[in-house]
């Protein structure tokens, strides 16, 4: 009996630090820092103005005038070039 005690013990510790691992783990992935070169920053920022404009020359060529959802997705791919400018400006 002393023995299955201590097991269910053991195996309460086990549980509780594979939880805590788990936590850790999850903890460790968001605050994941990451680092561009400027080469980089300036492929992302390149990237989002040309998606921009693509896709806000088919929106023009679209005769329905519904592209609101589109619109959207057009400003905010130049708000992110713009904020990679400012952070390359430092």
């Amino acid at each position: 009996m002393v023995y299955n005690n201590m097991n269910k013990r053991l195996l309460k510790r086990i549980h509780s630090l594979e939880e805590q691992k788990k936590a850790l783990e999850k903890e460790m992935k968001m605050d994941k820092k990451y680092f561009f070169t400027q080469d980089e920053l300036q492929l992302l920022y390149e990237t989002c103005i040309s998606y921009g404009d693509n896709l806000s020359e088919m929106i023009n060529s679209i005769p329905n005038e519904e592209n609101n959802e589109l619109s959207e997705i057009v400003k905010d791919s130049y708000n992110l070039a713009e904020k990679i400018t400012k952070y390359m400006e430092g």
